[in-house]
C-alpha cells in the first residue's frame, strides 16, 4: 500500500477503517498471501494511533505496520517484525 488518506471531514463515517478491513478481508482470502505491511511517519501519531486501533500494533519505533495470519507453510515463514532504519 503507498498511501491512505481521508479527508478530515470524512473520517467520522469510518471510511479509513472500512477500507484497512477489507484490505485484509481481501489479503487474507489470497493464496499464498501472509501479511500486509505499511509504513507510517514516526512523527505521525494520528496514522500511528489509528493503524493500532485497526488491530495493527507498530512492530518497532520505525513505525513498520502490518496484519499477519497463518503462514501457508513453515519455509515462508518471515520475521515477526522487520526493522527498516532511515
Amino acid at each position: 500500500m503507498k498511501e491512505l488518506y481521508v479527508r478530515d471531514t470524512l473520517r467520522p463515517q469510518r471510511i479509513g477503517a472500512r477500507l484497512m478491513d477489507e484490505l485484509r478481508v481481501l489479503a487474507a482470502a489470497r493464496t499464498g498471501c501472509s501479511r500486509v505491511e505499511w509504513m507510517a511517519d514516526r512523527d505521525n501519531p494520528g496514522a500511528r494511533a489509528f493503524y493500532e486501533s485497526r488491530g495493527s500494533p507498530s512492530c518497532s519505533h520505525t513505525a513498520l505496520f502490518s496484519f499477519r495470519w497463518a503462514r501457508p507453510h513453515p519455509s515462508t515463514a518471515a520475521p515477526a517484525c522487520v526493522r527498516i532504519s532511515s
